[in-house]
């Protein structure tokens, strides 16, 4: 198995080189269309969560984080995200634990599962159930025995005797019972020593000493302890070191396993520094990073990138020496809808304007933050405008919409926005004041096309006029769509073309239609299928891909939890590995520097979406050749393939023999059918040249092969093509189908 796409290999066909990444920059040709695509919705910002768990998912290199907040009505609104290194990814599983906080976290390695115990619920009931995260799916277990409902307990995973161990917490009162999952039953040990009664200590396993290390927490009458412990499976010992950490309760714990420390970080009493401490079984030591952590958490080692990472709404992670920020806290924009977005490629932001949070606030995501701007004169708050950025002369455009005061306020107003300054223009011809249009430039003619929209008696226009940055101009094609609001717009840059879709009728029907505008005229495209009529989704164009991407929206049913592809000839329903949810009133921009889709805000599940939360829509891979017809084996991209990152793939595979063929370079040519006798079906392989191919062992079912992708400039875009065999009974092997996945750098 390799140990990284940069690493060395005992097998010679397993080694990857900095010459291999770098040479196929060259071989990098047009692309033919896929067929299919791998894609998620990966959460780039999020609210802010109370007393989450957390535990580190070995098998699949991710670290799980669980927790719930509350948001306005809605009061149940749980989370499960994985931190891949870069990205803290939403999940969407179809089952999920009850809302809850103070959940316990911890990772069977032997069952390749997280272990969810107790909390309490809303009403501050205390919970004892038990669940099972496998990368897919939540799992209630039903043992027949079980701990009491507790919050603030702790737990940790005992490798030498495959038990998980749970001690102590608030169980309608400080307890100091000792508790051991083996991944069926609870079972509850009296050994004749043990700590005292506490909540919000700590557990980590020390796997060089076999022992569960306990330190700290709080007891009755809100007395911390500074105390230290170790279980063996059958006894507890207190361990008495000269030097120690002070007396703290609610501070992050975990075990380095490569550097065999037991590390700790910080505390939830007041006045107490986050200060770094490590224990080597015998003495604790201080240490003295350049940074730490602003504030305490929850804390598990990453042992595939041998970093401790620590949530505690900002991200933080520990190399053995020193602590980095990853991810600020949170300092998001109000919650909003009916806002609009522009990419601003010359400066590679987002630029977000107003909406219904009733604010004329302007602020900037850059892919990792947001940032008010404060400029000395804004538009007016408003809602239902349009923006569209301008490349040439750098400007973002603001045309119309809604004040958002009490009454009707249609606006007319043309502004512009340069990065630091709002100005308001004061052209010779403007459209009527309207709400609920659509606004997009168009690069082949530089222009920024603005069409239909409600007129000031909420009579939907079909009216199209154009900005060349000192006027506007009113169109007159031959043939224009049918008048409506509130559709959307997006410039194709491959076909030269602005794409329509949908929108609402003036007798409130959802319509569900396509249109080109060429720069002369409108034309009615009428693709076999299509997306649903509705009105309040939002589309972006990817370049890279040549795809429209349209995301949500709302039709007769309700907001919508759909996404879809337009290739210029074809609608394609794609399904996320993680959805985007029922959203509407959002809006998308496609950031061009960092090659995503990006969405902000709108209404999610009946309410306004938080902050507004950051989605990116992200393509694990393209499908371009096919596998198997029958015997379905789908190869899965499991993780972004981000330079520096990790690329994660998985297959099927029952008898847990599988084998992974990987090539770097052009994945363009036409997939070349190869029938060898072993194959137990005659498979499509997209590999022209089985010569380049580098093998990889899969073990496990299903079989997972994981390789790290270095921080180089240089594997911007490069492809590598995959496809994964796996054996099956009678001594044969079905083949997946090809993918091409394409580096990304943020």
């Amino acid at each position: 198995m390799s140990k990284g796409l940069l690493g060395r290999s005992q097998n010679r066909r397993t080694r990857l080189s900095l010459f291999s990444w770098c040479a196929a920059i060259a071989l990098l040709g047009s692309s033919t269309a896929p067929l299919a695509a791998q894609v998620t919705w990966s959460q780039r910002s999020f609210v802010s969560l109370f007393q989450p768990g957390l535990a580190f998912a070995a098998n699949r290199g991710r670290t799980v984080l669980f927790g719930c907040y509350h948001r306005g009505s809605l009061q149940d609104v749980t989370l499960t995200m994985e931190w891949d290194g870069r990205d803290w990814v939403t999940l969407t599983p179809a089952t999920s634990p009850p809302w809850r906080e103070y959940p316990a976290l911890a990772y069977d390695p032997v069952r390749g599962r997280v272990v969810l115990f107790g909390g309490w619920d809303a009403g501050f009931n205390v919970l004892n159930d038990t669940w099972e995260w496998d990368g897919n799916t939540w799992t209630q277990r039903f043992p027949t025995t079980s701990p009491p409902g507790r919050i603030q307990h702790a737990m940790a995973y005992d490798t030498s005797r495959s038990r998980l161990v749970l001690f102590g917490g608030n169980a309608s009162g400080f307890v100091n019972d000792t508790w051991e999952w083996d991944g069926s039953n609870w079972a509850q040990r009296t050994p004749a020593t043990r700590p005292a009664v506490r909540a919000f200590h700590t557990l980590a396993y020390d796997a060089a000493r076999a022992r569960v290390v306990l330190f700290g927490g709080q007891t009755s009458g809100a007395n911390d302890l500074d105390d230290t412990w170790e279980w063996n499976g059958t006894t507890w010992t207190q361990r008495t070191p000269t030097t120690k950490p002070s007396a703290r309760s609610g501070q992050a714990m975990a075990y380095d396993s490569t550097r065999a420390r037991v590390v700790l970080c910080g505390a939830l009493s007041g006045g107490l520094p986050n200060d770094t401490w490590e224990w080597d079984g015998s003495t604790w030591s201080k240490r003295s990073p350049v940074a730490s952590p602003v504030q305490s958490g929850v804390m598990a080692f990453d042992s595939v990138r041998a970093r401790m990472v620590m949530y505690g709404n900002d991200t933080w992670e520990y190399d053995g020496s020193n602590w980095f920020g990853r991810i600020p806290p949170t300092t998001n924009p109000p919650e909003r809808g009916g806002h609009a977005v522009a990419y601003d490629s010359g400066r590679g932001v987002v630029v977000l304007f107003s909406g219904l949070n009733g604010a004329a606030d302007t602020w900037e995501w850059s892919g990792s933050k947001w940032t008010q701007r404060f400029p000395v004169v804004s538009p007016p708050a408003r809602f239902a405008h349009a923006m569209a950025y301008d490349p040439v002369r750098q400007r973002t455009v603001l045309y119309g919409g809604n004040t958002t005061g009490t009454g009707v306020g249609f606006l007319g107003d043309t502004w512009e926005w340069d990065g630091n300054n709002w100005t308001k223009l004061s052209p010779f011809n403007s459209p009527p004041l309207r709400r609920d249009h659509a606004l997009v430039y168009d690069a082949a003619r530089g222009r920024v096309v603005l069409f239909g929209g409600n007129n000031t008696g909420f009579n939907p226009t079909n009216d199209t006029w154009e900005w060349n940055g000192n006027n506007w101009t009113q169109r007159s094609p031959a043939t224009v769509p049918p008048a409506r609001s509130q559709h959307k717009m997006a410039y194709d840059a491959v076909r030269g073309r602005i794409v329509l879709f949908g929108g609402q009728t003036l007798t409130g029907s959802y319509l569900g239609d396509t249109w080109e505008w060429d720069g002369n005229n409108w034309i009615a495209r009428a693709p076999a299928s299509s997306p649903s009529g509705r009105f309040r989704h939002a589309m972006a164009f990817d370049p890279s891909r040549g795809r429209t991407v349209l995301v949500g929206g709302a039709n007769a049913s309700g907001a919508v939890d759909e996404t879809w592809e337009w290739d210029g000839g074809s609608w394609t329903r794609r399904a996320p590995l993680v959805t985007a949810g029922n959203r509407g009133y959002h809006a998308v921009a496609f950031d061009s520097r960092r090659g995503r889709v990006v969405m902000l805000g709108g209404y999610e599940q009946g309410a306004f979406e938080p902050s507004p939360v950051v989605h990116e829509y992200v393509v694990l891979a393209d499908v371009l050749g096919a596998g198997h017809s029958s015997g379905s084996l789908p190869l899965s991209v499991t993780s972004p393939p981000l330079s520096p990152g990790q690329l994660c793939v998985s297959v099927p595979s029952s008898l847990g023999n599988a084998m992974l063929l990987l090539s770097v370079g052009d994945c363009s040519l036409p997939p070349l059918p190869i029938n060898l006798p072993f194959l137990c079906r005659n498979p499509m392989f997209v590999f022209p040249n089985p010569a380049t191919w580098l093998t990889f062992a899969m073990p496990g079912s299903p079989g997972v092969a994981c390789f790290p992708i270095p921080d180089l400039p240089e594997l911007a875009n490069v492809s590598a093509c995959l496809q994964a065999l796996s054996l099956q009974a009678g001594n044969c092997a079905l083949a997946s189908d090809g993918l091409i996945v394409r580096i990304r750098r943020d």
